[in-house]
């Protein structure tokens, strides 16, 4: 659940529902069961507001309109507009009271976000953002624009309509905070792997500054990093071991205490500092370790969502077996006795494993890394694999081994020596961040 923070917002500019733009006829069922279960637990964070952008759409306006609805958090787009009267399908703002302060929320779609039927379009920002900002700066202190659109857009937005305080953005990375002329942006990374926290000290006279904050926040960052140093040395015994161990080690220790210092008493004398003149900021990104306890009410969210995408799997799963082209694992290990003896102590000959050890054997997301021949363009098969398909064997890194064997050896496989591309579309940063192509192909050889 959230925390309860004294005058604080909880945003998302999007981009949180399905793990791809648009879904196959056999993707539609499990989207649908993880969209509902998302929005139901932002509905317990008690989210003040969220943007909408491809990965929100891809089941369609409608689906999102009957969902969104069940659910207290606001979904925001000025531009989603019905086609028949031109009218916005969900609030194009909100304006929320943080204090005495007064806070408006827009959110803005990208136009190449949505591709369906033609009961909605999605117009440019320039159609409607500039007279909807005009009006809410009439009786708001502070304006925040949850958008979708590309980085190149929102730094137009930030060049051509004044009043706009802060632009939230969507993005594959954490990105640094920005400032362009009197709008500040940022964003952070998708995949739920961090939060983003921005502390505002906001003045009557709007105008944002480098003073102050920046001092902050550079002294504050260099603390991090001073701590993390300490840190590292603590580790290794110091300060106790260091005089007989390593002086020169100890030495360094002491220096860092004494920086550290420093930089807490710099950090504390800006902190009582006045500066009523600009508005200043601090910015950082969180990481959501693994190791960070679950909380009980979102957890039940998450495990009934994943019984009911395991139930709707595996009720498809019984039909029929579709025929695939892949001959399986077990025709090349006639001939290839050795490279089939370390294959079998690798992980992937264990990788549906793995899945059934989670019940997520049938979750159509994870299903393509750990099997053989699956692609987008085939993901229907998933669930109707041979038990022989059900791994990560030779012919998913090799290609499919129809004509070597047919031709007892003498056509080559697609793919001999299989070249990085062929790892990285399952060994992406999201699923092996310290994936190695030299190393690692070692392990399957």
């Amino acid at each position: 659940m959230r925390r309860e923070i004294p005058h604080s917002l909880t945003l998302d500019s999007g981009g949180l529902l399905f793990s791809r733009p648009r879904l196959l006829p056999n993707q539609l069922k499990q989207g649908e069961i993880t969209a509902q279960a998302i929005i139901e637990m932002y509905s317990l964070m008690r989210y003040d507001a969220v943007g909408i952008n491809a990965y929100d759409l891809a089941a369609g306006v409608n689906f999102l309109k009957e969902i969104a609805r069940e659910e207290e958090v606001p979904w925001l787009s000025a531009n989603l507009l019905r086609s028949a009267d031109q009218q916005p399908v969900f609030k194009p703002a909100i304006t929320k009271s943080i204090g005495a302060i007064k806070l408006g929320i827009i959110g803005i779609t990208d136009p190449a976000a949505y591709k369906g039927k033609d009961d909605f379009i999605i117009v440019p920002w320039r159609q409607t953002l500039p007279e909807l900002v005009a009006e809410m700066n009439r009786s708001c202190d502070l304006l925040i624009l949850l958008s979708s659109l590309p980085a190149q857009e929102n730094h137009r937005i930030a060049e051509e309509i004044e009043g706009i305080h802060l632009i939230l953005q969507n993005g594959d990375h954490n990105q640094p905070l920005e400032k362009v002329k009197n709008t500040l942006i940022t964003g952070t990374g998708k995949k739920g792997k961090y939060l983003g926290e921005l502390t505002i000290n906001w003045q009557p006279a709007k105008k944002w500054g480098i003073g102050k904050s920046k001092q902050l926040q550079t002294a504050r960052q260099k603390l991090d990093q001073i701590n993390w140093r300490l840190k590292r040395l603590k580790r290794k015994g110091l300060p106790e071991k260091g005089a007989e161990n390593n002086p020169r080690l100890l030495k360094n220790y002491h220096n860092l205490e004494t920086t550290q210092q420093e930089l807490k008493a710099t950090i504390l004398s800006l902190r009582n500092s006045k500066d009523e003149q600009i508005c200043t900021y601090r910015n950082r990104f969180i990481a959501l370790e693994k190791s960070l306890p679950e909380q009980p009410e979102v957890q039940a969210v998450v495990d009934r969502a994943r019984a009911e995408v395991h139930r709707a799997g595996k009720k498809r799963s019984i039909s029929a077996r579709v025929p695939s082209l892949y001959l399986g694992w077990q025709r090349c290990a006639g001939c290839h006795p050795d490279q089939t003896q370390a294959w079998q102590k690798s992980h992937h000959a264990n990788s549906y494993l793995t899945l059934a050890n989670k019940k997520e054997q049938f979750n159509l997301d994870c299903l393509p890394c750990h099997v053989t021949g699956i692609t987008d363009e085939n993901s229907h098969q998933a669930l109707a694999l041979t038990k022989e398909l059900q791994l990560v064997g030779c012919e998913e890194c090799h290609g499919i081994g129809t004509e070597h064997v047919r031709t007892n050896g003498k056509r080559p496989v697609p793919q001999a020596n299989p070249k990085p591309e062929v790892c990285l579309r399952c060994h992406t940063p999201d699923h092996s961040d310290d994936f190695n192509y030299q190393r690692d192909r070692q392990l399957v050889h």
